[in-house]
């Protein structure tokens, strides 16, 4: 009997890996590293949250937003302006096909 060993980081790779494994009629254990799970937030087992300076970052700006320290950015004047800078490319193009077949 062979036992291979898997390290899979992501929840979604486990299931996959897990259904083709259960598919083929393969026994399988699944052991869970106690660290990642207790201390990572991330749904997704992503590792960059088991970074301690990551984690520093993030909660620096969750103590920023409850001391009231940021500020909220809407896209709306940007997806204005980009609406209007559409309108103003179509409109040259259209001048210049016009000037061009005089």
């Amino acid at each position: 009997m062979t036992t291979p060993r898997v390290e899979i980081d992501y929840k979604k790779s486990e299931k996959a890996v897990l259904a083709v494994l259960k598919a083929l009629g393969v026994r399988y254990q699944v052991e869970e590293e106690e660290s990642a799970t207790a201390e990572n937030p991330s749904p997704s087992g992503d590792k960059w949250f088991l970074d301690p300076e990551n984690m520093a970052k993030v909660k620096a700006g969750i103590a920023d937003v409850e001391a009231g320290r940021t500020k909220a950015y809407s896209l709306t004047p940007v997806i204005g302006r980009a609406e209007s800078t559409k309108k103003t490319v179509s409109f040259i193009k259209s001048y210049i096909n016009n000037v061009s077949m005089r």
